[in-house]
């Protein structure tokens, strides 16, 4: 029994003395490394920004020509298609001429120039 305590005891003590150490950083290197993480993460942070920038530049810019196209091209539908279909004088009324207009209402121009409709129930 005295053979058994004393090897447990031996072996207990040896473990604690012999026994692997873990090196703990040390709170400077600790804060070194924070600081180069931050570092790091905010230049990907600028890279970053810097990417969407230039993104919004390209995309402006896109979308400059095409409103430029899109306008000259309204531009030119607009100058084909509109053509003035002008009223005909079709007679006179209170002595001002009666004109019809393209989809057949009569009208007279007042002294302001205005158009004064002609009901037909007259």
């Amino acid at each position: 029994m005295k053979k058994l305590f004393l090897l447990s005891l031996v072996l207990i003590c040896s473990n604690s003395f012999f026994g692997q150490t873990v090196k703990t950083p040390s709170i400077e290197n600790a804060s070194k490394e924070v600081q180069q993480v931050a570092k790091k993460e905010k230049a990907a942070a600028v890279d970053v920004a810097k990417e969407k920038k230039k993104s919004a530049e390209v995309k402006a810019e896109k979308t400059k020509g095409d409103v430029k196209a899109s306008s000259q091209q309204v531009k030119e539908t607009t100058s084909k298609t509109v053509t003035k279909v002008e009223d005909k004088v079709t007679g006179e009324f209170k002595g001002k001429k009666v004109y019809t207009g393209p989809k057949g209402g009569k009208y007279y121009l007042n002294e302001k120039g205005a158009k004064v409709y002609i009901s037909d129930k007259k």
